[in-house]
């Protein structure tokens, strides 16, 4: 294994092509604006910022920033992107990749992961992109998002795209402030833990076209639509803190699925809203306070509404 000194004169693509670069090498990449379009076509490469203002600027003619393509094992740490007229950071195909501490803005898509599987995408920030900030789709499973922070996107904070993208974990990211829903999450047995979805415009949590996903102590505040809203059947949604968003709290358009032991406060649609769709859920000691017009609505069939409780604001009591 050897360490590479990188500057922004240098080819990046095609010194890795090179034979200069083996599996297992290191790229430190020097201070400076990179004006190219870095490609890595090997396995097991570490490309890592050696200062605090690395930056690969697409000049809004440049396709993208970095392409990892059909490769495994490779990583890209504290890079900053911008200006890509796709994805700043693209990983298509292959699996078990890393990007790490990066930062994504002015692109169309911050970072986007194509028909790839394992891969972590952590303490990244994506800014001010004009669709999705970070994006999985076609088959990309059992990725692992985690402390991101995306916000002021064009569309979704965080988009697991179609239903054939299955078993993602998403745990502590934030989005805030982004024109479409804070998180979209369709595909089957995903995870999301612990994250935050603030003044998006749409649904906090938008979870669609699945099953069996757990949402877990997330906080959904002043969305413009519901904090939590579930089209998949079988969900599990619980402790999570939903306050002043202006849809429902949670609303359910599922069958089978959980809700237990939520913090719904304020909200200006409804605390727990089951619609005709929603059948056979059970809505279980949950704690509502001063939702609009009532804190749980129900025109669903075979809902069961266990132990939950209704209070006043202190300050009426």
């Amino acid at each position: 294994m050897a360490v590479h000194n990188v500057t922004p004169l240098t080819n990046i693509t095609e010194f890795i092509g090179s034979d200069e670069v083996q599996p297992g090498d290191v790229l430190l990449l020097a201070d400076g604006v990179y004006q190219q379009m870095m490609i890595v076509p090997k396995d097991y490469i570490r490309i890592v910022a050696n200062g605090k203002n690395v930056i690969f600027d697409g000049n809004n003619t440049l396709t993208f920033g970095v392409v990892f393509f059909s490769i495994m094992g490779v990583e890209v740490r504290g890079v900053k992107f911008k200006n890509h007229v796709s994805s700043s950071i693209l990983v298509f195909g292959g699996s078990k990749n890393r990007v790490i501490s990066n930062c994504a803005e002015r692109s169309n898509v911050g970072i986007e992961v194509f028909s790839s599987d394992g891969n972590l995408i952590y303490h990244n920030t994506v800014k001010n992109v004009n669709t999705d900030g970070i994006k999985l789709y076609n088959a990309s499973t059992g990725n692992f998002l985690l402390e991101n922070k995306i916000s002021g996107s064009g569309g979704n904070g965080i988009n697991c795209f179609l239903p054939a993208d299955a078993d993602n974990t998403f745990v502590g990211n934030v989005t805030r402030k982004n024109a479409g829903n804070g998180f979209e999450i369709l595909g089957s047995t995903c995870c999301i833990f612990k994250n935050c979805s603030i003044a998006n415009a749409g649904e906090g949590f938008l979870i669609s076209d699945g099953s069996d996903t757990v949402a877990l102590q997330n906080e959904a505040v002043g969305n413009s639509m519901s904090g939590i809203r579930t089209l998949s059947s079988n969900s599990f949604i619980s402790r999570n803190q939903i306050e002043q968003n202006k849809g429902a709290g949670v609303e359910v358009n599922s069958s089978f699925s959980s809700i237990e032991q939520n913090d719904i406060q304020f909200n200006l649609k409804y605390g727990l809203a089951a619609y005709d769709d929603s059948r056979y859920n059970l809505f279980l000691r949950n704690f509502l306070v001063c939702n609009e017009p009532a804190n749980i609505f129900n025109r669903g069939e075979g809902n069961n509404f266990v132990q939950n409780v209704e209070e006043e604001p202190a300050m009426y009591k």
